[in-house]
């Protein structure tokens, strides 16, 4: 499953500076707090399940070690992107979750990852991320993994913003010898686009379409499964290349 080959990679990353922050295993594990706190909100109050999806995500990405954490308690303003990782992290050290201003980034990405994936992966259609975004600090980071709708095929959406200028460094697939660089060049805006196919052996097939923001901004598409794939490269790169995936 390529839930597990992201989380053995992002376990790895853990390990070099800066530090990778998004993890399927806390995915994995907050979804199922974010089913626990559904039924007890169910139980106690019977509001619509909706309501409920909408007020229990707000509650596990407040970054609280307990059930009990507050959603107002988190900070809502933006901050400016940091030139370099938390120094006090231990390496292998796990991120802390969320950062200043996280909490309406989150907000806002959990209500357009799946819209935008419809309107630029033409016929791929998702189902609600179980978690919502997760964002990790040290550096700002969020993303998430949505299941495609009637396949085995899924989709992750990544960003990081680490710095205030062109941050190649935080190429995730660099120095990964399952990937092939598929192709790189430049955008019309200055950002540079690198592709990446898994050519692992282990693992479905997977496309990864990696945006260089020259403001820092880095945002990854990242379409796995079995073949064929329901996009290329275009089609990531439209979504990658999207505005509204911007913190």
């Amino acid at each position: 499953m390529i839930e597990n080959h992201l989380a053995d990679r992002m376990r790895a990353a853990l390990a070099d500076e800066p530090p990778l922050g998004f993890d399927p295993d806390e995915v994995a594990d907050r979804a199922n707090q974010l089913r626990r706190h559904r039924r007890s909100s169910l139980a106690a109050v019977g509001a619509t399940g909706a309501v409920l999806t909408i007020a229990v995500t707000a509650v596990v990405m407040s970054g609280g070690g307990g059930g009990d954490s507050e959603v107002g308690t988190q900070v809502t303003t933006a901050t400016t992107a940091p030139d370099a990782a938390c120094p006090s992290l231990p390496p292998g050290g796990r991120p802390p979750l969320n950062f200043p201003g996280s909490a309406p980034i989150v907000a806002r990405l959990d209500e357009a990852g799946p819209r935008l994936i419809v309107k630029h992966l033409p016929g791929v259609h998702v189902q609600p991320s179980e978690t919502g975004m997760i964002a990790y600090d040290c550096p700002p980071n969020v993303g998430t993994l949505y299941r495609v709708t009637g396949s085995d095929q899924t989709v992750m959406l990544y960003l990081i913003h680490a710095r205030a200028a062109l941050d190649l460094a935080n190429d995730r697939y660099a120095e990964d010898q399952s990937y092939r660089l598929a192709g790189e060049d430049t955008a019309t805006d200055g950002a540079r686009i690198r592709t990446y196919e898994y050519s692992g052996t282990e693992f479905s097939p997977a496309l990864v379409v990696v945006r260089f923001g020259l403001d820092g901004m880095v945002t990854e598409a990242y379409l796995s499964g079995q073949m064929p794939l329901m996009a290329g490269r275009a089609e990531l790169l439209a979504l990658a290349s999207d505005p509204e995936l911007r913190f």
